[in-house]
This record gives C-alpha cells, structure tokens and sequence, in this order.
C-alpha cells in the first residue's frame, strides 16, 4: 500500500482532484480514471485486489490492460516523489 508524503496536500472539488506538492509548489492535476487508482492505491494492500476494484469501476475493463495503468500510474507517483513504499 502507498502512504501520502506529508508534504503533498490533496484537493478534491467539484469532481477534480490536485495534489500539490508543497516542496517545490508543483501542482498534478488527477483524471477520473487517475481518481479511482488513487483511491485504491491508498487504502488497499494487496495489488491483485487493486487490479479487480479497478476493472470493475470501470466498466469491466481488462485485468491486463488495468495493470498496464496502474503501473505507469504507480511509476508517475514514485517518479514525482508523491508517495512512500
């Protein structure tokens, strides 16, 4: 499961959602789809469990191609140094 770093605060309004890095003021708009990986990325510990809530939000994609996302999505996040392991 990810942890937040302290340093990035999360806003979520009207449907968008901004992480804002506090360190160097840079801002990371969220997508939909972005969203919903966050979300579980966040509060699930198993990376199999992940993959199926994702499929089934949306609209019963393929547990292939979820993985795919959610790989680049995790990579972004380390990338970006938004996230603790």
């Amino acid at each position: 499961m990810f942890k937040l770093r302290k340093e990035i605060k999360v806003s979520r309004l009207y449907g968008d959602m901004m992480l804002l890095d506090t360190r160097n003021g840079t801002c990371f708009n969220i997508n939909k789809t972005g969203q919903i990986f966050w979300d579980e990325l966040l509060s699930v510990n198993n990376e199999e469990e992940i993959i199926i809530n994702i499929s089934r939000k949306i609209n019963r994609s393929s547990s292939e191609l979820v993985n795919i996302s959610l790989r680049h999505f995790k990579d972004e996040l380390i990338k970006n140094d938004l996230v603790e392991i």
